[in-house]
């Protein structure tokens, strides 16, 4: 698999999805992904609702096994 492929994907289906999301996506070996989101949809919801929303949009990678593992913060911009 190229270096980054799953990187991207992760970022793009959360881009698409989140318009004013910023994205870090940190991994050392493409399975395992460490992420920082920050939106302000995520503004009054709690974090199991901020989890679940991240966790919905990347089901399918996770579901597949294209993502091993995933660990992640969510923050509005005025938290960040």
């Amino acid at each position: 698999m190229i270096k980054n492929e799953i990187k991207n994907e992760i970022k793009k289906i959360i881009e698409d999805n989140i318009k004013d999301a910023t994205i870090n996506i940190f991994s050392k070996d493409n399975m395992h992904f460490n992420a920082t989101i920050v939106s302000d949809i995520f503004n009054n919801k709690t974090l199991l609702e901020r989890q679940k929303l991240i966790y919905s949009l990347l089901e399918n990678l996770i579901t597949s096994g294209k993502i091993h593992a995933l660990s992640f913060k969510t923050y509005t911009y005025k938290e960040n």
